[in-house]
């Protein structure tokens, strides 16, 4: 048996302003940072022992898993940082307001974009300042890589190199293992996990879902380490 933690990140400024981060760079609110802090005391206070810890490039997981393993009281925890974990990229959707998006877009095109596995958002223009191309930390990736809106299962395809090199190689050795990320990555982890089929669910922030896995990584247990702030999770993830 071992164990996968699959914590999102605190709430960052756009949360906090209702506004699509997607790969923009937001910082965490001073209560995301607060959240980060309390969710690794959350594991440290259920006697839970990792191995690795694995974030995104971006700053409010990054942020949030090193003070998640200050709260753990384990800061020489082994981590380590992915862009294949980087948030579902919203396209020209990225910054705005989630209600202008809705009077702008509509809400049907809107629900769309958010819900449907094929349907990306509109495309941000590679001259677009947003555009990932235009970020150094992302300057040694292979221009192909680099996203400018993505749909569901771009996403999933996204991540499928890091689950098959870096993820559940180590699961199938029994190493337990932090995730930190954000809501669409998270999701898409879960579902190459569990197999297809999985619908779009999200995690609340600084929330850690612990996930019990037995030998052959089928899933055996899972819970919230604080469930009066769980979110409901679809039946088709339950043991």
């Amino acid at each position: 048996m071992t164990q996968l933690l699959l914590l999102r990140h605190g709430e960052s400024l756009f949360n906090q302003q209702s506004r699509y981060a997607g790969w923009r760079d937001v910082e965490l609110s001073p209560l995301g940072r607060r959240q980060a802090l309390a969710a690794g005391r959350l594991v440290a206070s259920a006697g839970l022992e990792l191995d690795m810890a694995f974030s995104s490039w971006l700053n409010r997981a990054l942020h949030t898993l090193w003070l998640a393993l200050r709260g753990m009281d384990r800061p020489w925890l082994p981590h380590a940082a992915s862009w294949r974990l980087n948030e579902r990229h919203c396209g020209a959707l990225e910054g705005m307001a989630k209600a202008e998006a809705r009077e702008h877009f509509g809400v049907a095109a809107v629900e769309a974009w958010r819900d449907d596995m094929d349907s990306p958002p509109p495309l941000l223009d590679q001259g677009d300042p947003r555009h990932p191309a235009h970020d150094p930390r992302y300057a040694r990736l292979p221009a192909a890589d680099l996203p400018a809106g993505e749909s569901l299962r771009q996403v999933l395809d996204r991540l499928r190199p890091f689950w098959e090199t870096d993820l559940r190689p180590r699961l199938n050795r029994g190493e337990r293992v932090l995730v930190v990320g954000h809501g669409v990555c998270l999701w898409g982890l879960a579902r190459l996990l569990a197999g297809p089929g999985l619908p779009v669910f999200r995690l609340p922030n600084a929330n850690p879902l612990l996930i019990d896995l037995g030998p052959r990584l089928e899933i055996t247990g899972l819970g919230y380490a604080d469930p009066d702030r769980g979110l409901p999770l679809p039946g088709r993830f339950q043991p």
